[in-house]
């Protein structure tokens, strides 16, 4: 009997690929992705929490083929506190280097959360792929600031230990399928060494046993429990509210 989504994760710490959209979906969200980037003009491309300004980014985070399987790994109450876009262009020296998302997140320590990958472009490994340790979940490991030159992670948490590089696996996706991973989960990418865009859709999910975050909240499916959560966005919000809040973001 196949392995369920579930329990490839609860073994691994990590399920992909998932299917969520067609890829003609993707490749229009893609193109809304560069729209965007061409005129924040934020190199590399690394665009926060757009689910609460326009409607295309809402869709993607609170789609039901994405959240159905996070329901299967969470339970039936979702909430979400952030989005992140990241896209390597082409021939980009860019790398994320070998972290744990647990290393920022002291809120959610101990409680059911994950991260969805949802790639808008194809991500492969010649173009930079999500890239993890199997197994490799669990303990919050030492880290450092030292940073690689082309280290595009810019929260300094490279993980210090060793890490077996030779165990890594390639999370390669076609544009609208995903990849979900645990918050512990040793991961990163490589360059993009390909002649397209590599674009990812990020979307951080959790349950309202979290403590109160230092972001807004969302509740994407079920209960907030005692969550503070903030109403859902009304999709009113301009171009210039969007980039007025990551002028903000970045000062």
């Amino acid at each position: 009997m196949p392995e369920s989504p579930c329990e490839a994760y609860q073994r691994e710490g990590f399920v992909s690929p998932i299917r969520v959209l067609r890829p003609e979906d993707a490749d229009a969200l893609a193109a809304e992705v560069d729209a965007l980037a061409l005129v924040s003009g934020i190199r590399p491309v690394r665009l926060p929490f757009t689910h609460a300004y326009f409607r295309w980014a809402w869709g993607l985070a609170t789609h039901p083929a994405l959240l159905d399987t996070v329901e299967s790994i969470v339970g039936p109450d979702i909430l979400c506190w952030g989005t992140l876009i990241l896209a390597k262009p082409a021939g980009s020296p860019g790398v994320v280097s070998w972290h744990q998302d647990s290393a920022y997140t002291r809120f959610l320590d101990g409680v059911p959360a994950l991260s969805a990958w949802i790639a808008l472009t194809p991500a492969t490994r010649d173009s930079g792929c999500l890239r993890v340790i199997p197994g490799s979940g669990g303990a919050r490991l030492p880290f450092t600031a030292d940073k690689d030159p082309n280290d595009i992670l810019i929260r300094n948490i490279r993980v210090a230990a060793p890490v077996d590089e030779a165990a890594a696996v390639d999370l390669e996706l076609q544009p609208g399928e995903a990849s979900l991973h645990e918050l512990s989960l040793i991961h990163g990418s490589g360059a993009n060494r390909s002649t397209q865009a590599r674009t990812g859709f990020i979307v951080r999910y959790a349950t309202p046993a979290m403590r109160q975050p230092p972001y807004p909240v969302y509740r994407i499916r079920g209960s907030a429990g005692d969550i503070r959560c903030a109403e859902p966005p009304p999709f009113d919000a301009t171009l210039d509210d969007y980039l007025a809040y990551l002028r903000s973001e970045v000062n």
